[in-house]
């Protein structure tokens, strides 16, 4: 299975993301759990992405959005853990972010990085 990263490829590739959010179906997040290895893309292969490295999950589990603004601490170390000023210039931006729900709640997705490629 892959992951991509096509939001966030200069944070992923300067080892600056270990955490992700994404709007998965159930069935979908099954294949992540803790431990296996993925494939991190700049963008989806269907849309010519590259393969630039690989990750392990370390933990997998649904979030409400509502715990990022219910505690800006939290909110903080997450917008770091998700990229920080490399991916959005204030946490604030981070916190503005559009997060897609259509699955319920997305799930977070914390993961170490095994690899860089390019």
């Amino acid at each position: 299975m892959i992951i991509s990263f096509a939001q966030t490829t200069g944070a992923f590739r300067m080892g600056r993301k270990s955490v992700t959010r994404r709007d998965w179906m159930d069935r979908h997040a099954r294949h992540f759990v803790p431990g296996s290895v993925h494939s991190a893309w700049d963008k989806s292969p269907r849309n010519g992405g590259k393969k630039i490295g690989e990750v392990r999950i370390v933990s997998l589990e649904r979030e409400p959005l509502q715990r990022l603004h219910a505690d800006p601490e939290y909110a903080l170390n997450e917008w770091i853990r998700e990229g920080g000023v490399l991916v959005w210039p204030t946490v604030e931006a981070f916190l503005a972010h559009p997060w897609q729900t259509f699955h319920g709640d997305p799930y977070r997705v914390e993961f170490a990085i095994i690899g860089v490629m390019g």
